[in-house]
């Protein structure tokens, strides 16, 4: 899937991890800790709430790499602390 320009923040975290879960698994990585400033990503891949939009479809295929990696999960991390974001969220083109 392809976003172009702004897509919700929540879309955009969603597919950010599941980059970073692909590219643990390529480099056979195990025991990573992500943080999210996004507190839904990482509420309902702990809870695992159903739905049937593109964030939920990002969030099984996220769910389903988790469970491929040993000791690897997803934290909360309040926005105060996540410093560079902000400077990547500006017109981004994300593919996922």
């Amino acid at each position: 899937m392809l976003f172009s320009g702004n897509p919700e923040p929540r879309e955009a975290e969603a597919c950010g991890l599941i980059h970073g879960l692909l590219w643990e698994k390529d480099l056979d990585l195990s025991n990573i800790i992500f943080e999210s400033d996004c507190k839904k990503v990482e509420d309902e891949i702990a809870v695992h709430f159903t739905g049937i939009s593109d964030f939920h479809l990002h969030l099984y295929k996220c769910r389903d790499l988790l469970n491929t990696i040993p000791n690897s999960w997803v934290n909360f991390v309040r926005r105060e602390v996540n410093i560079v974001v902000p400077f990547f969220s500006k017109d981004i083109n994300i593919i996922c």
